[in-house]
């Protein structure tokens, strides 16, 4: 073996310029395969670390008449939901926007969630340190807490425990950061801290702005053709009810993890694309 190699090594010594095209190609193709795995690891070959996975979907308002397959789900509608659905144990909503931190360290734009309170309770995750949000604190002028993500917490704080009951700033709000979320928990895909939703009265009773995420946990034996036919009869009783904003307004029951795979089809389109080019 060690007289191939030396043999293969004069040879390519010989020909500098076919061992940096080899080189050259091993390592793009390396890199292609590395690519893929970043991607595939977290999203598929590691799902979100919820308990009963298969019990957790997403549901999701549409206006197949006009074009619009799927939309967010409006506050309003949410809310009759949660008055008439039996399919559920919890029906939360939550929000994904930006969110400036100052006052400790330098400012930095981060990944945010806004929950309602049944959210942590939907996913059936608590807090490793501290606690998740009251449901108290899914109120208007109740909601300055926040929780942080595992990875914000050590690369930010350097993991220092006297942050519990710290005031931090958040888009120029105080609030108090009361808990830290597992090292697992990436929920949604991303996300380095989690506030309270916390809609007043008029955002609640809004139904032409479809503005939230509405994640559903199934009763136990409850199917999801169960749950899908249950949202379209309640989505016609409300359409009867409003139908300047709920004509032709379908509703779509899907498994979280099929949704998951959803999103990782078109992430893996370009490194299995440049996999395909460079090997």
């Amino acid at each position: 073996m060690i007289a191939d190699l030396k043999f293969a090594l004069r040879q390519l010594s010989k020909s500098p310029g076919f061992t940096f095209i080899a080189v050259l190609t091993l390592a793009l193709g390396i890199g292609a395969n590395s690519a893929i795995f970043s991607v595939v690891n977290p999203l598929l070959l590691k799902p979100v670390p919820f308990d009963q996975l298969n019990r957790l979907v997403l549901l999701r308002e549409s206006l197949p008449n006009q074009g619009l397959k799927e939309e967010g789900v409006s506050p309003a509608d949410l809310n009759d939901w949660r008055g008439q659905a039996t399919a559920f144990d919890e029906l939360a909503a939550y929000r994904i926007r930006d969110i400036a931190i100052t006052g400790s360290g330098e400012p930095e734009l981060l990944r945010g969630c806004f929950v309602s309170a049944d959210f942590f309770p939907a996913v059936q995750t608590n807090a490793i340190k501290g606690r998740a949000f009251r449901s108290d604190e899914d109120q208007p002028g109740r909601d300055q807490v926040a929780v942080l993500g595992y990875g914000l917490w050590q690369r930010r704080f350097g993991g220092d425990a006297s942050v519990f009951g710290a005031t931090v700033t958040l888009d120029n709000r105080a609030v108090t950061i009361v808990g830290i979320m597992p090292p697992d928990f990436d929920f949604p895909y991303g996300t380095e801290l989690w506030m309270p939703l916390a809609l007043t009265p008029e955002q609640m009773s809004e139904r032409s702005k479809r503005n939230l995420y509405a994640l559903g946990r199934l009763k136990r034996g409850v199917k999801v053709a169960q749950a899908q036919a249950e949202m379209l009869a309640i989505a016609k009783r409300i359409e009867q009810q409003h139908p300047q904003t709920n004509t032709d307004l379908n509703v779509q029951v899907i498994r979280l993890r099929d949704q998951q795979a959803d999103f990782t089809r078109p992430l893996l389109s370009v490194p299995i694309g440049m996999q395909d080019f460079y090997c």
